[in-house]
């Protein structure tokens, strides 16, 4: 009886860990669509699958440890590769212990290109709060990335790229305020193609300011 109860929450617990994922990115290439979002926790399908996260390649049960260790289920960054049917062949997934989301997708030379904002250090150093990231996929792994931010909060809500190679990102700073309120400013930033700092802009007005596109 005891053993039975065990083994039922345990499962109830997989099963509560695999929240659904969430899409922010679309990228249309020669194989089919890629998605780029956040994917939360280990489905139990995935794990007893053929379809695997990335990393995983020891069984089912030493897959899921140091997802509990880590307490990954927070959220990972995720690109879903899919055929020409929309059909996901192959996710990979870039986190730590806190959350990451991928929010913009662009093609490179050698692979993808993805940016986002995360907490923690899985990208780079943490300037505070929420980071913004850059992410370079080469052959289906995590070639380099690097992180911007401030003290603050700061949230991705755009990229483009320019033809020179060079990389727009835009979002937005949550400011704290005299403890009191907390107020949005907005800011644009221009990386060289190499991930290289060239200018950063800010801005705001009395309220909010929130830039979602480029």
């Amino acid at each position: 009886m005891r053993l039975r109860v065990l083994a039922a929450f345990l499962l109830l617990g997989v099963a509560l860990a695999a929240r659904p994922g969430t899409g922010h990115a679309l990228l249309l290439t020669e194989k089919g669509p890629l998605v780029g979002g956040e994917a939360n926790g280990r489905p139990f399908v995935e794990l007893l699958g053929k379809g695997r996260w990335q990393g995983e390649g020891r069984g089912a049960v030493l897959a899921l440890a140091p997802g509990l260790w880590a307490g990954r289920y927070r959220g990972d960054a995720a690109l879903a590769f899919t055929d020409e049917a929309g059909v996901p062949e192959r996710i990979l997934r870039f986190g730590g212990p806190l959350s990451e989301t991928a929010v913009a997708l662009a093609k490179t030379e050698k692979g993808v290109l993805f940016a986002g904002y995360a907490e923690g250090h899985f990208f780079g150093k943490n300037h505070g709060g929420e980071d913004i990231f850059l992410a370079w996929v080469e052959g289906g792994r995590l070639a380099r990335s690097l992180t911007w931010g401030t003290d603050d909060d700061d949230v991705l809500t755009a990229m483009a790229l320019a033809p020179d190679g060079s990389i727009y990102l835009a979002g937005y700073q949550m400011t704290n305020e005299d403890c009191i309120r907390v107020s949005e400013r907005g800011f644009v930033l221009k990386f060289s193609k190499t991930g290289r700092l060239l200018w950063s802009y800010r801005f705001g007005f009395e309220a909010s300011s929130r830039p979602t596109a480029l």
